[in-house]
């Protein structure tokens, strides 16, 4: 479902590579009110989106649809996580949780929109 234009450039990439997605490497979303980033798919905290870091929470989700703004919310000033499973989480699936909030330290930001930046320029144009 790709266009031949957009293969031709996914190839541009170092010669040695057969598949290179340097573009989509590039690439980092921003977070600023949450309201346009997937919080399990876009990879908002680093390289690698959530759901890869944190496979087994990922299936026991119930947002895993949701978006950054629509897993938690303001109280008082303050931003709250709010995650929700399926299920009871095992002891293991809890340290998983754990290390999960340890991660997501960054909340959204109040008036200021998502974006997408280019990782490689320090402007992220």
């Amino acid at each position: 479902g790709v266009s031949l234009w957009w293969k031709d450039v996914s190839l541009l990439g170092d010669s040695t590579v057969t598949c290179s997605d340097w573009f989509s490497d590039g690439m980092i979303r921003r977070v600023g009110n949450g309201r346009e980033t997937a919080f399990w798919f876009d990879p908002w905290l680093g390289s690698v989106p959530l759901k890869n870091s944190f496979q087994r929470l990922f299936q026991v989700s119930e947002q895993c649809l949701d978006l950054v703004g629509d897993m938690g919310s303001w109280v008082q000033g303050e931003w709250n996580w709010d995650f929700r499973w399926k299920r009871e989480l095992s002891l293991e699936e809890f340290d998983l949780a754990q290390d999960l909030m340890q991660v997501v330290t960054q909340s959204p930001t109040l008036g200021v929109e998502d974006s997408w930046v280019w990782k490689y320029d320090p402007s992220g144009r």
